[in-house]
């Protein structure tokens, strides 16, 4: 197991500087709460079933910076999100933001584009996450008889501030966010951040989000009452206030959101996103 203090998270050994990053296209493969949009039982809470835009998988994200593809969270709609929205061509890295079910419990299906490229897969996570994939998948990183072992864990420590972790080649910060009796990573790359799954983010983070100066920041939004582990709607809008990105996008949203209703409560510089949605920031 290797930490951010004595691993290089990267086998180049010349990361490019943050003022030297390709475009960088983000692909929202889901948005969704833990049960997605409509839930299982065909619920669909407050969302209109004719707005294709309120259909949500849950929430992961494809990452394509040059000629590197980063794959963020891996929930059990992974298969399908990747041949809906790709599939890629294959895949460098896998950053989990935390071990709750919608964000690993598809992580099997990754193990083909580790076929695919003849090697372990960089995974990104946090100790407490590399602990708990160990306990419940440990074949993903040990192998089981002829199957060899699919990822590398590397784990970072941000503590309690930020942290510059090299990914595939290229330079990210990293960040806690407390998500109810977990934490989870933030992270951003050039001028895009990402903070899905958390309750809170301390003055500090919301800080540093705001001196990036960012061009897109999807954030938590999990309904529009609050909640023990996600954030709410008003408490989302105050942050974008605070942190002032060119574009803010409203994640992991459940049933109980509806993307018409969200957008016409939302900030003029702020909307809900919906599976599918293509960014393309900076370059």
């Amino acid at each position: 197991m290797n930490s951010a203090n004595d691993s290089n998270l990267n086998s180049d050994p010349n990361p490019i500087p943050m003022s030297g990053l390709p475009l960088i296209r983000v692909t929202i493969l889901g948005c969704g709460s833990s049960g997605g949009v409509p839930l299982p039982t065909g619920n669909w809470g407050q969302c209109d079933p004719n707005n294709p835009r309120n259909r949500r998988r849950r929430a992961s994200i494809l990452l394509e910076i040059g000629d590197k593809t980063i794959l963020v969270d891996t929930g059990p709609d992974l298969r399908e999100q990747l041949l809906t929205y790709g599939p890629p061509q294959g895949l460098d890295a896998v950053i989990l933001t935390h071990h709750h079910a919608d964000h690993i419990h598809g992580i099997d299906d990754v193990r083909h584009y580790v076929y695919q490229r003849r090697a372990a897969l960089p995974m990104i996570l946090l100790p407490e996450t590399e602990a708990h994939v160990r306990e419940n998948l440990r074949y993903i990183f040990e192998g089981f008889a002829w199957y060899p072992p699919l990822f590398e864990p590397q784990v970072v420590e941000p503590s309690s501030g930020v942290i510059d972790v090299e990914i595939a080649g290229f330079p990210f910060q990293l960040w806690r966010q407390p998500h109810g009796r977990v934490e989870t990573i933030g992270l951003r790359i050039g001028g895009f951040a990402y903070s899905t799954d958390c309750v809170d983010l301390p003055a500090t983070i919301l800080d540093q989000l705001r001196d990036w100066r960012l061009e897109v920041w999807m954030a938590d939004a999990a309904r529009g009452e609050p909640h023990p582990a996600h954030a709410h709607l008003e408490m989302t809008k105050g942050w974008m206030d605070h942190a002032r990105p060119k574009r803010g996008l409203i994640t992991h949203m459940s049933e109980w959101l509806d993307y018409a209703q969200t957008l016409a409560a939302t900030q003029d510089f702020v909307e809900p996103a919906y599976d599918g949605l293509v960014l393309e920031i900076g370059g």
